[in-house]
């Protein structure tokens, strides 16, 4: 299995380019989902986004050092374009890494329905120029053309870009559906106290399209409501909202979980699944009803026991 770091542009504070969409918010979406899916295909990655750089030199380095601080196959900038024009484009160093920019030129381009802008180089580039792997600098579309808007799809842009990656077909991943997901993204019902980030996650204001922070993978979140789609968290002093599926609440050893749907849970290697008989369920499951009791928190806790 291969091993990727993938970043979003820019940062929270020194934003990129806005109009009919904003950059910061969409390269967001799709780096998590870009991310989300190389690791369900069995791949290491490693988050190499920014969001506290004040200006954009301290955003290219923060970048640029989290990016050297792993030995990778391929590193991957997101962002999207501005300035009147139309399309997808991907910026490389040099040719090495051609064949997977124009794949992804090409998947995104047809996903989309926009104009393929094709492969580009560019050396002057500070994230190209200056991380140790090979490296390519992805422009989604354009954020100031109608079409462009008109066209945008994160699911579907993010799966364009990971087949490119992986030159192979991943399948469906309409972020719709739950049930795809490994980890706990399969029981959705979560109720107010704490839980951990599952992964990398937006929080977003009220409107649900505004990131205020984004999560790392194992911090601790406070949940503040009930919800089975979305929940009001709180996490490092900002208050804002999180899709259920990031988060997995605290289990203890004897906890009983109510099973409320078909699903299939993927658990921490060395976790062990029993039925409330006590019978060995394995790793990998597909529970159809009942109860279930866990010796480990990763898997969504309903009652206690």
């Amino acid at each position: 299995m291969a091993i990727y770091n993938v970043h979003g542009g820019h940062s929270l504070v020194c934003r990129g380019a806005s109009g009919l969409l904003d950059e910061v918010n969409e390269d967001r979406k799709v780096k998590n989902k870009v991310i989300e899916l190389l690791r369900a295909a069995g791949h290491t990655v490693y988050d190499c986004t920014d969001d506290s750089g004040r200006t954009q030199g301290q955003n290219l380095g923060a970048i640029v050092r989290k990016c050297n601080a792993h030995k990778v196959d391929l590193d991957v900038s997101i962002h999207l374009n501005a300035g009147g024009g139309t399309g997808v484009e991907v910026e490389n160093y040099n040719g090495n890494t051609a064949a997977i920019s124009d794949r992804i030129c090409a998947n995104i381009s047809s996903a989309l329905g926009i104009r393929n802008r094709g492969t580009k180089y560019m050396t002057d580039l500070y994230v190209l120029r200056n991380t140790n792997s090979p490296a390519i600098l992805i422009e989604c579309c354009f954020v100031d053309n109608a079409t462009d808007k008109a066209a945008w799809n994160v699911d579907k842009c993010a799966k364009a870009i990971v087949e490119g990656i992986l030159n192979k077909s991943i399948g469906n991943t309409n972020s719709g559906n739950t049930n795809s997901r490994k980890g706990v993204g399969t029981v959705r019902k979560l109720t107010p106290g704490k839980a951990f980030l599952y992964c990398d996650a937006p929080i977003y204001k009220r409107d649900w399209k505004t990131v205020i922070i984004n999560g790392h993978k194992g911090d601790e979140v406070t949940i503040l409501d009930t919800g089975t789609a979305g929940v009001k968290v709180k996490y490092n002093n900002s208050i804002g909202y999180m899709e259920c599926k990031y988060l997995m609440p605290y289990i203890s050893t004897g906890d009983l979980l109510e099973v409320v749907e078909d699903f299939t849970v993927t658990i921490r290697k060395g976790t062990v699944l029993r039925a409330a008989d006590n019978g060995y369920l394995g790793s990998r499951v597909t529970i159809h009803d009942g109860n279930v009791s866990i010796d480990d928190r990763f898997v969504q806790k309903v009652k206690n026991k």
